[in-house]
């Protein structure tokens, strides 16, 4: 077993980082943080080496944001997978950022 560090919404195992979204924290912005905590690359720079890709080159981010906000009664539930930055991403309906290396 793997042991995992903690960070602040987020934690570690070898290979996975996993980050929970804190309430009323976009999606989209969720899975930026996650990417860059796990990368250790800025979402924002000039060294395109440095920094991570924009998120709407891969996906929409606010599609991202929405397809689980609640508009009815009854909760959304189940994730979206894509390739970003150079990593795999999942985010599932109750706010979890799953990036693991592609």
């Amino acid at each position: 077993m793997t042991s995992a560090s903690n960070a602040s919404d987020g934690w570690q195992t070898e290979d996975t980082y996993y980050y929970r979204a804190s309430g009323g924290e976009p999606l989209s912005e969720a899975v930026v943080a996650a990417v860059s905590a796990f990368s250790d690359r800025s979402s924002v720079g000039s060294d395109a080496d440095e920094a991570l890709e924009p998120l709407y080159g891969t996906i929409d981010p606010d599609s991202l944001d929405a397809i689980f906000r609640d508009t009815t009664d009854e909760p959304r539930s189940g994730t979206v997978e894509f390739a970003y930055s150079g990593h795999e991403v999942t985010v599932s309906s109750d706010g979890l950022v799953t990036v693991t290396e592609r």
